[in-house]
């Protein structure tokens, strides 16, 4: 792909994901708070979601200035430490920021590996290989509990419109989303 389409792709993969997750829970917050004997104030609401990405870039943009650095350290410099540094540091930010505010810590972790991409930290390409391997696993691991999870008189009534809904949203949603923002 021209350079431009495959930065604008790579963004928008590595951002949504976070977006999505702090869009997800406010509505349940919403959806949730309207059932109470005594909704919240609507300003609750707001801070929820933008509290969410504040503190969670903010506590991703420190853990990453903190882990760039550390990984400029010479005798830190073998591509073993160094990975065991970004993996130490991704799980400190992550802690901390849902510590401080749940839900914050999958922007925290987007916003610091954004900070040491951009901070050109030697064995990158190691680094990258290292991140490319824990997200094959991540994910692997998360869809086997996600359905681990499901049970399977949920999976037999809802087979049909799961189906369905799948199938719009591979065939419709999302090629018509990919359209609107390559225009």
């Amino acid at each position: 792909l021209p350079r431009p389409v495959r930065t604008t792709l790579e963004g928008e993969a590595i951002l949504i994901d976070p977006i999505g997750a702090f869009l997800a829970v406010a509505i349940l917050e919403i959806l949730l708070g309207a059932t109470a004997p005594r909704p919240p104030n609507p300003l609750i609401y707001l801070w929820s979601y933008v509290g969410r990405f504040v503190l969670g870039a903010a506590v991703g943009v420190a853990g990453g200035l903190i882990v760039s650095r550390a990984m400029k350290v010479p005798a830190l410099l073998r591509s073993e430490v160094s990975q065991a540094i970004a993996l130490a540091g991704v799980w400190a930010a992550v802690g901390v920021s849902e510590a401080l505010m749940p839900e914050s810590g999958i922007l925290a972790a987007v916003a610091m590996g954004l900070v040491v991409q951009r901070s050109a930290v030697p064995e990158e390409r190691q680094l990258r290989h290292f991140k490319g391997q824990l997200t094959i696993l991540g994910l692997g691991m998360l869809f086997i509990l996600l359905a681990a999870n499901v049970p399977l008189s949920s999976i037999k009534a809802e087979a049909a419109a799961g189906v369905v809904v799948a199938l719009c949203l591979v065939l419709a949603v999302r090629p018509l989303a990919v359209f609107i923002a390559m225009r």
